[in-house]
């Protein structure tokens, strides 16, 4: 689907068309990590889900199926789920701190069938807690079990 009409659009506009789309959503962060842009805002901002639905759809007009979101922590964006439940033909990989993913999320995530997390660490236990915040590992590595 998405692949002949971004074939089609790139002969039509006469421009190459990236194949993959990076967006962050929001700023706002649960973590202060250290030497992290995220966590050292105090204003957060969002984009609008009438501005989020726009890019996508426009995206899947020229052919563009795959969105790569970030932030920002994605899971803190209010309307992650509705748009990619909006948008079940596209799909989503969401760069994450995995602190977010609870029982309650994972069932979203299975149901909306288009969301993959990718989980950020440093490394082992003492790297990932002393830049993101005692305890963060072993949370993510719970998160990872589930």
């Amino acid at each position: 689907m998405g692949v002949p009409r971004r074939k089609q659009k790139i002969e039509e506009l006469g421009v190459n068309m990236p194949f993959t789309i990076l967006i962050d959503p929001t700023s706002a962060c649960n973590l202060r990590c250290e030497g992290c842009w995220a966590g050292a805002q105090t204003k957060h901002d969002t984009l609008s889900f009438e501005l989020l639905d726009r890019i996508l759809t426009e995206a899947k007009e020229l052919g563009i199926y795959w969105f790569v979101i970030s932030g920002g922590e994605p899971f803190t964006y209010p309307h992650l789920f509705e748009l990619a439940g909006k948008h079940n033909d596209a799909s989503f990989m969401i760069y994450t701190n995995g602190t977010l993913i609870t029982d309650e999320v994972t069932d979203k995530i299975v149901k909306v069938g288009n969301i993959s997390p990718a989980i950020s660490l440093e490394g082992w236990k003492t790297r990932t807690d002393a830049r993101r915040g005692d305890g963060v590992f072993d949370k993510v590595i719970a998160t990872m079990d589930r």
